[in-house]
């Protein structure tokens, strides 16, 4: 079993076993009222059609449901770890009870069948095939598993109509045969339908954690320019004046303007439009720029940032490219407890 490509993306790996390991988990939940609702139906259908002549092999079948049901109310399988081996030994065990609980409820179609009486072959016929319907919401979420279980739940009933004495049975034996069919097209569809859901709700959830790194990484880098303007400002009520200090302000607001720019690209990120930029950058510039941001913080714990500018080119997106060295000086320079020369 293997997710489709959802909107022209292929999932990688990871994904499928995510997809696969929901798909378990969705399939192992049970309720106590479906439990009490199939006993009673089992209950109701083996007196029904096992009275007076089929007690024993009503009993027999009421038993072998009750097997299956327990199995998975009573034993229920525990979630392994999100790893490949594992969840695959789940999903084997998982499937293995699904056909045999189909096969214990299409077994009915042997076991209550009573050739002698057409109406309630009929009745026996219309209730499996309610049973395979329900089965197919309840049973499962897993695809292949209903696949393998549709012939067991139907294929019983069809075989005992299309072998019945009475020949104006073996045309439902024929309608019950194409029925198959036509459960196992909608079970496929259903199927890959959950896959896709499930995939578009795990990139949904990347992107959103996608978006929270980057609030993160941007109130990060926020942080540096306003601390870099308050202790400037602190410069300037002191009387500090100079051009150089002016200048630096300066600096400071540019950045907080490319900053305040880089928030303003989550709505390309949710549309998808957010590309990086690549172009020719002068690194003595930027660097420069780098270097005044953090100028300010640095003398305050009693640092020295050292510039060394070598006229040189580089391919890159020149705001990305500042960001991560601002990133890179502002961690030195915060977790440096000691005075000396970055």
């Amino acid at each position: 079993m293997s997710p489709h490509s959802v909107s022209g993306i292929s999932p990688d790996t990871s994904d499928q076993l995510k997809v696969r390991y929901e798909i378990l988990r969705l399939s192992m939940r049970w309720s106590p009222a479906s439990v009490a609702w199939q006993s009673i139906i089992t209950l109701l259908m083996a007196v029904y059609f096992g009275y007076p002549d089929r007690l024993v092999a009503a009993s027999v079948w009421v038993l072998w449901v009750f097997v299956g049901v327990g199995l998975r109310s009573l034993r229920p399988l525990k979630m392994p770890e999100l790893e490949g081996q594992a969840l695959q030994r789940a999903l084997h065990w998982h499937r293995l009870r699904v056909l045999i609980s189909a096969a214990a409820w299409g077994s009915a179609g042997l076991l209550l069948y009573d050739q002698q009486d057409s109406f309630k072959a009929l009745a026996l016929t219309v209730a499996l095939v309610s049973t395979s319907i329900a089965f197919s919401f309840s049973a499962s979420s897993d695809g292949l598993a209903l696949r393998l279980a549709m012939p067991l739940l139907i294929g019983p009933i069809v075989l005992s109509l299309l072998t019945s004495p009475d020949r104006s049975l073996w045309m439902l034996g024929l309608i019950g045969a194409s029925f198959i069919f036509l459960m196992l097209r909608l079970v496929h569809e259903r199927s890959r339908q959950l896959e896709e859901t499930i995939m578009l709700r795990l990139q949904a959830q990347q992107a959103r954690d996608a978006k929270q790194r980057f609030l993160a990484a941007a109130s990060h880098d926020l942080r540096q320019p306003l601390q870099a303007l308050n202790l400037y400002q602190g410069l300037l009520t002191r009387g500090d004046t100079s051009p150089r200090v002016i200048e630096s302000m300066g600096q400071c607001l540019e950045a907080l303007d490319r900053l305040l720019e880089g928030i303003l690209d989550i709505a390309r990120l949710d549309a998808g439009r957010v590309e990086v930029r690549m172009q020719s950058v002068h690194l003595p510039p930027l660097l420069l720029r780098v270097f005044r941001l953090h100028d300010a913080m640095a003398r305050s714990k009693g640092l020295k940032l050292r510039l060394h500018v070598h006229d040189a080119w580089v391919q890159a997106d020149p705001d990305l490219l500042e960001r991560v060295l601002s990133n890179l000086v502002s961690n030195a320079i915060r977790y440096t407890e000691e005075g000396g020369l970055m």
